[in-house]
């Protein structure tokens, strides 16, 4: 994951290995600046491994996802987005329009 901070008209990238390296980029080129989140959905009715490609398709077609991966065993559903352009209402009624109920879990 990284995190992007605007200092004094240009943009520093700051990784979790602490290294530091400048980026030169025109403000107009940047708009909005990432807000990439983890949402975990459970589901109590995968009864198939099939239903995993199904709605990992489903979920990393959308746009705003980074990626989306489904745990048969478990019925987790972990998913990266960018949460400006995907809510996690947005993210059950995909795995509902999957053929699926799921509900948001904090583990």
């Amino acid at each position: 994951m990284i995190r992007l901070i605007l200092v004094q008209a240009d943009l520093r990238y700051i990784s979790y290995r602490k290294k530091s390296t400048n980026i030169q980029l025109n403000p107009k080129e940047v708009l909005i600046m990432n807000t990439l989140t983890k949402t975990i959905l459970r589901s109590d009715e995968l009864s198939c491994p099939s239903c995993i490609s199904n709605i990992e398709s489903n979920l990393n077609n959308m746009e705003g996802i980074e990626e989306a991966i489904v745990h048969f065993n478990t019925g987790r559903v972990e998913v990266a987005h960018d949460a400006n352009m995907v809510s996690e209402q947005d993210l059950v009624e995909a795995v509902r329009q999957s053929g699926y109920e799921s509900y948001v879990s904090a583990f």
